[in-house]
């Protein structure tokens, strides 16, 4: 389901590099008497964190741009020391637009130290047709802290009628506990996309998918009641492996997946989602 690849022979020209966006965060949390709190914040290119009012530690990033088009660069780098608990995730869906050639670049580093819990949880992804992202996710965990992984993708404006027919999307994933690798997993699809997405084994005409992670002590016990669940509309699966409950979703209506999402997040969190995971 994630290793078909089908190369395009069609060249393609680069945009210039004066006009590729640099987008850049980092944050470090820290836990301050009862509460955690911001120790360290760098912004750059068009991207912003924000903290709205509650009991919670909630960031929200913020794309002042509106998207994301080929070329551009992204990293994102979030911490959590020892005894710490954020969540992390985003205004808005980001829109991915279509590409002259030029991948989009992004990079998630997330760690979390002894005691700490760190929630990443953006709102989608949306690929619009033509669309190419290269993304990698490095997440590194000591062998007590909590974590929670979410990443939802849409393939194709739907609202707009769009289906996606062409592009690239390849997702590599590796997490580390106390520097032992727990988990790897690479996701490439490339060229004719409508083509690849209609077939069974890869994801049998779904438009939107979602993969979850739980590092936390009842992982396995959550795996098993997560299989007892159903989700009209929904396919799943879930595993549990190396301390990990690895979770699949798919679905041809987008909005099945995303009700099915923050049902799943709810129970995990065993609160809700954030105020503005509008989904």
């Amino acid at each position: 389901m994630f290793a078909a690849t089908s190369l395009s022979d069609v060249p393609h020209v680069l945009a210039p590099v004066s006009i590729r966006a640099q987008g850049r965060l980092a944050a470090r949390f820290v836990q301050t008497g009862a509460r955690t709190t911001l120790a360290d914040l760098r912004e750059s290119g068009g991207y912003r964190l924000k903290f709205p009012r509650g009991g919670q530690c909630e960031a929200v990033i913020v794309n002042t741009g509106g998207g994301v088009a080929g070329g551009d660069d992204l990293a994102f780098d979030f911490g959590c020391d020892p005894g710490a608990a954020a969540t992390i995730t985003s205004q808005a869906a980001e829109k991915l637009y279509r590409s002259d050639g030029a991948p989009v670049t992004m990079r998630v580093s997330l760690q979390a130290a002894q005691g700490a819990a760190l929630h990443w949880l953006p709102q989608e992804t949306i690929l619009f047709d033509g669309a190419r992202l290269r993304r990698r996710f490095e997440i590194r965990l000591t062998q007590d802290a909590e974590a929670l992984i979410f990443e939802s993708i849409i393939f194709g404006r739907l609202a707009m009628g769009e289906t996606m027919t062409n592009g690239a999307w390849h997702d590599s994933w590796r997490v580390w506990i106390d520097g032992r690798l727990g988990f790897a997993d690479e996701a490439r699809l490339d060229g004719d996309l409508g083509v690849h997405l209609i077939r069974p084994a890869i994801y049998g005409d779904a438009k939107a998918a979602a993969t979850i992670l739980l590092r936390r002590a009842d992982a396995c016990v959550m795996r098993d009641r997560l299989r007892e669940r159903e989700w009209p509309g929904v396919e799943f699966g879930f595993t549990y492996v190396n301390g990990l409950l690895i979770g699949r979703l798919m679905a041809q209506d987008p909005r099945a997946l995303r009700a099915a999402a923050i049902q799943l997040l709810e129970l995990l969190r065993g609160r809700s989602v954030p105020r503005v995971f509008t989904f």
